[in-house]
């Protein structure tokens, strides 16, 4: 294609290059750089710099990155990934990103020294952090993959202080973008206790599947417990598709657990029993959860 010479100098038919690039491109011709690739290149950038120009000056964030093993297999979380997640959301990435990995103890995984591991190694990560990087006006935007408990326990030691901002991960694709980020919030429908014992409340989370009652009453036969439960009204391994679905979750839980407290006071032992796939897809709500109930 031979292309006019009145659109040599158009705004739609150039892309700024480095002179270094500029000469490689030259060099390589039409064959190894074809029209496409270099108008997808200007596209892709012209995208990116939109996007940063739309970013407002309060909203500025610094990351934090958790990662650790599920049932023995390392994860990570690529860092561009969850930059390009926070740009995306509307936040201006600001310094290096706060980085957790979480240790791989030697324990059998599951077992009791293995959990403590886990959870002296995010206490003592999470407050060095938070030390750190405290500012009023700057949002902590959370990317993280572990096995579910060490999910709930960072969202414990993060608490409610500051402003905080969860980002959803897929370890199939390695994006830290939700599906459908201006989708729909999935439904939850929360059922309480109308009369609680002095042995507790069991809390159910039926998120990705359904849990039984039978199965919680067999872990712990020797408590008389009452039981709650925070059940997603579609359950399945996509039930996270949003940031609406998490701000719904953060609603039922915070529903749930002042409905606990009216019955029972808020002195009342809380087990948290949650079913997850072995999927990403969910891990935010349980983040989430323990963001809600764990500073009350």
């Amino acid at each position: 294609m031979v292309r006019s010479k009145i659109l040599v100098d158009n705004p739609e038919n150039l892309i700024m290059m480095c002179p270094g690039c500029h000469n490689e491109v030259d060099k390589g011709g039409a064959r190894l750089y074809p029209e496409e690739l270099l108008r997808s290149w200007k596209l892709a950038h012209e995208a990116a710099v939109e996007m940063l120009g739309k970013i407002q000056g309060n909203r500025r964030a610094r990351l934090l990155i958790c990662t650790g093993n599920i049932r023995g297999r390392a994860c990570d979380i690529d860092q561009t990934a969850a930059v390009r997640a926070a740009v995306q959301a509307g936040y201006l990435p600001l310094g290096a990103p706060f980085k957790i990995a979480l240790p791989d103890n030697h324990a059998q995984d599951g077992t009791q020294f293995w959990w403590e591991g886990q959870a002296n190694a995010l206490r003592q990560e999470v407050h060095t952090a938070m030390r750190m990087d405290k500012h009023e006006e700057r949002t902590l935007a959370v990317f993280a993959v572990a096995e579910m408990p060490s999910l709930i326990l960072l969202g414990y030691f993060l608490g409610d202080e500051q402003k905080l901002e969860l980002f959803q991960y897929d370890r199939t694709s390695g994006s830290c973008d939700f599906a459908d980020v201006d989708g729909p919030a999935a439904e939850f429908e929360v059922r309480c206790p109308s009369v609680v014992s002095t042995d507790g409340v069991a809390l159910i989370i039926s998120a990705t599947a359904a849990v039984t009652e039978d199965r919680i009453m067999s872990s712990v036969p020797d408590k008389n417990l009452a039981i709650a439960e925070i059940r997603a009204v579609n359950p399945g391994r996509t039930v996270v598709q949003s940031p609406a679905t998490v701000r719904a979750f953060q609603k039922a839980v915070i529903e749930c657990v002042d409905r606990i407290e009216a019955v029972a006071g808020s002195r009342v032992g809380l087990h948290t029993n949650i079913v997850i796939s072995t999927l990403s897809n969910g891990q935010l709500l349980f983040g989430r959860l323990q963001l809600c109930i764990g500073s009350r």
